[in-house]
């Protein structure tokens, strides 16, 4: 997770040093951070894509949730009904 971070941190820091000002630098952003933040979707819908997507920065994170051992069960809730 940390990695992910890092990476997204450096494609902007790029983005930052490519473009001349700090309005075209947050449009320019826009897409990787779109690209970034849909990748693990995108990767549950279509086999090529996760595929691709195993060998980006992206693959751990889209393999943890990708993986089908993954169970998650949430305890029943309590009720705080009064007896009485």
């Amino acid at each position: 997770m940390t990695s992910v971070a890092i990476c997204v941190i450096l494609v902007n820091l790029l983005v930052g040093a490519v473009t001349d000002t700090q309005a075209k630098a947050q449009v320019n952003g826009v897409i990787p951070m779109m690209a970034v933040a849909f990748l693990p979707m995108f990767s549950q819908f279509n086999e090529s894509i996760s595929k691709v997507a195993h060998y980006t920065f992206m693959g751990n994170f889209i393999d943890f949730f990708l993986d089908k051992r993954i169970h998650v069960e949430f305890p029943k809730a309590c009720s705080f009904q009064s007896h009485g």
